[in-house]
C-alpha cells in the first residue's frame, strides 16, 4: 500500500503527463525496443504504428494515477489488461524491465520536476501495479 504522500507525489506529475500526452508513451516503446527488441513481437505491429498502443498505454498510466487511492475503481480496466497479457505471454520479469523504462521516461520527459522523491514514489507505485498485475496473471 502506497503512503499517502507517496499518493501525493505520483498524483503532482499529472499535469506535466497531461502536457506530454501519449508523446511519453511513444518515448518509452522507443527506449524499451531499442533496449530490448526482443519484446517487440508481443505487441500488436498495427496498434504501434496508428500509436493506438501507445494511447491506451498512455490511457492505463492516467487512469492508474488518478485512482491510486482506490484501485477497485479499474478492476474491469486491469481485468481486461490481465487478459491481454496472458495472451501475449507477458511473464513477471518484464515488469522489472517495463518498469525501469517507464521510469526512465518519466526522468528524461519530466526533467526537474521528476526529483528524487517523485522518483521513488513513482517506483512505489509502480512496483504496486506491477505486483498487482503479476499475481492476478498467474491466478487468471
Amino acid at each position: 500500500m502506497l503512503s499517502s504522500r507517496d499518493i501525493e507525489r505520483v498524483q503532482a506529475t499529472l499535469p506535466a503527463l497531461m502536457a506530454v500526452k501519449s508523446a511519453s508513451t511513444e518515448h518509452f516503446y522507443q527506449r524499451l525496443f531499442s533496449h530490448h527488441p526482443e519484446l517487440q513481437p508481443m505487441f500488436s505491429s498495427e496498434n504501434l504504428q496508428t500509436g493506438k498502443q501507445q494511447l491506451a498505454l498512455f490511457e492505463a498510466i492516467v487512469g492508474y494515477v488518478k485512482h491510486l487511492d482506490d484501485l477497485s475503481v479499474l478492476n474491469g480496466v486491469i481485468d481486461h489488461i490481465v487478459h491481454k497479457h496472458q495472451q501475449a505471454g507477458v511473464q513477471p520479469a518484464h515488469y522489472h524491465i517495463v518498469g525501469v523504462h517507464l521510469i526512465e521516461t518519466l526522468r528524461e520527459l519530466l526533467g526537474a520536476d521528476f526529483t528524487s522523491q517523485t522518483e521513488q514514489a513513482w517506483q512505489r507505485a509502480y512496483q504496486q501495479l506491477a505486483t498487482l498485475f503479476i499475481e492476478r496473471e498467474q491466478t487468471g
